[in-house]
């Protein structure tokens, strides 16, 4: 309210932390925990207008701090639903047969299938940084919209690539498609995070999305595999894999509008945030004049409330690059280690145990759906321990489970396979956690650059591919193991001192609050 008009104190609403208070001016303010000494100034100003009227006591919800029952953002279903569509289509045009096809189509040799894995990396590497650019500058549903007309033309390239047998065409389609992926995996991850209405919905959004794409990959296979059931087809030759491989393209029809349903409602609420940011902007230049204490419009402006910690020009303390900056290190060195491994997989039993594209199909199945299962199990864990420790904890342990598989070579397949997919689903859980810290960390007039820098770990894990490939053709495939779990070490002590840097700042604050509370008014 203008200041000399009637102010009214609201209660607060109960939920833990909140302090609802009128400001100086008059205007109503709510606080999150932390602003006690604010609230102490508002009182003292509020003690006249005390007791003058009784208002309705606000539920949780309308202070913004998760109470009671919030109603989700209608983006993220077709939100979820596009990653979901997207990442079955490329799990069955792109997935482990499709690196069998590229092996059997060059003669059995496993660098080429990390060669055009790699050059896939490379070009969407080279794109990230344009894409981010244009996502920052631009608005980001023009940008998916460009991106989707991108992936029709390399859904194209594969379905006529890959029934003649057009090696070029083939992997030029993979390469588009992988540029396609790369936007959309960039950009996904900020719409949701920006459209989150708190932490707790935040870690959600973005442990969906993670969810999504490994539900996506492993529906995949499971369709795969229907097929060769169907179909009575079981064997490693380029005819039988044709099939399997087209079959992918009517999920990329679905995910088509869905997306545009994302652009579409991206669209209007961010013309939505425009009018009311105009709609304030009027309201504080016809209140300002009506100023009958003589103060100026910056003194009534100080009164106002402050700006959430993501609002665009809020400084950023240097601890938050410097964390976020730590943790997209060891993501980094953990997405190097992780493409010399993930990709031969499915080659690594077909050579080593002797599995048919039906069994392959079948343990990448498992793989994806046991990662899913972690992925949406892990947000439980960080109640009681917190993100960061949790995220360490599921590093360490992966890490672990790889030494193990790749020193123990007296294994059965009995043993091997539950281990495969128990580590692949504990080492996938900390990934959702790390993007929705780092996601807070950063404010968002940076969040589209910055994403597409995290989704150049699955870039360089392509890249890393040809390593992988290099170490399983000189040597076999568990010394490609071995040297990746040595990789993923150095990235768990990273995180390692991520965690012990937080907590020291931690318990600092903790040690500040506790002498200004004890010091003497």
């Amino acid at each position: 309210q203008a200041a000399g008009t009637t102010a009214f104190l609201a209660p607060p609403c109960g939920a833990e932390g909140c302090v609802r208070r009128p400001c100086t001016g008059g205007c109503v303010e709510f606080r999150r925990e932390g602003s006690e000494e604010m609230a102490a100034r508002m009182d003292a100003n509020a003690d006249d207008v005390r007791g003058a009227s009784s208002t309705q006591t606000p539920s949780p919800s309308e202070c913004g701090l998760g109470g009671g029952t919030q109603r989700r953002s209608p983006l993220m279903r077709p939100l979820w639903l596009s990653r979901y569509f997207n990442d079955t289509s490329t799990a069955i045009t792109n997935g482990a047969l499709f690196d069998t096809y590229l092996q059997l189509r060059s003669g059995g040799s496993t660098v080429f299938v990390g060669e055009v894995e790699s050059i896939r990396g490379i070009a969407a590497l080279l794109m990230a940084v344009p894409i981010g650019l244009a996502a920052d500058k631009y608005s980001r549903d023009l940008v998916l919209k460009v991106n989707w007309r991108m992936g029709i033309c390399a859904v194209v390239m594969l379905l006529v690539g890959l029934p003649l047998d057009l090696l070029w065409l083939t992997v030029s389609g993979s390469v588009l498609l992988s540029i396609h992926n790369q936007c959309l995996f960039g950009l996904l991850p900020v719409i949701a995070s920006e459209v989150a209405q708190s932490k707790q919905d935040r870690t959600r959004a973005i442990t969906g999305l993670a969810t999504a794409n490994t539900l996506g990959s492993a529906s995949g296979p499971a369709l795969q595999l229907l097929l060769m059931l169907v179909a009575h087809e079981d064997s490693w030759s380029t005819r039988s894999l044709h099939l399997l491989l087209v079959s992918g393209f009517p999920f990329f029809l679905a995910y088509g509008p869905c997306l545009l349903r994302v652009t579409f409602l991206y669209a209007r609420r961010r013309s939505s945030a425009s009018d009311d940011r105009r709609t304030a902007l009027t309201t504080d230049n016809s209140i300002a004049p009506d100023n009958r204490n003589g103060s100026s419009s910056r003194d009534s402006a100080s009164t106002a409330p402050s700006a959430s910690p993501t609002a665009p020009h809020d400084p950023v303390p240097t601890f938050n690059w410097v964390v976020a900056g730590l943790l997209e290190t060891s993501s980094l060195i953990t997405a190097i280690g992780s493409g010399m491994t993930f990709k031969y997989w499915p080659l690594f039993f077909k050579h080593d145990f002797k599995f048919q594209p039906s069994a392959v199909c079948a343990l990448q199945l498992g793989i994806y759906v046991c990662i899913a299962t972690g992925t949406a199990t892990s947000p439980a864990l960080t109640k009681f321990t917190g993100r960061l420790p949790a995220a360490n904890l599921f590093h360490i342990t992966g890490t672990f489970l790889l030494f193990l598989i790749a020193t123990q070579r007296s294994l059965s397949v009995y043993i091997e396979v539950p281990l495969v997919l128990l580590r692949n689903a504990i080492m996938n859980c900390s990934a959702p956690l790390l993007m929705a810290t780092v996601l807070e960390l950063v404010p968002s007039q940076h969040q589209g650059k910055w994403s597409q820098i995290m989704s150049l770990r699955r870039m360089t894990w392509s890249g890393s591919a040809l390593l992988g490939g290099l170490l399983s053709d000189s040597h076999d495939f568990r010394y490609a193991f071995f040297i990746t779990a040595c990789v993923h070490t150095v990235a768990g002590l990273l995180l390692l001192i991520v965690n012990v840097l937080v907590i020291v700042r931690d318990r600092r604050k903790r040690r500040e609050r506790l002498i200004c509370e004890a010091s003497p008014a």
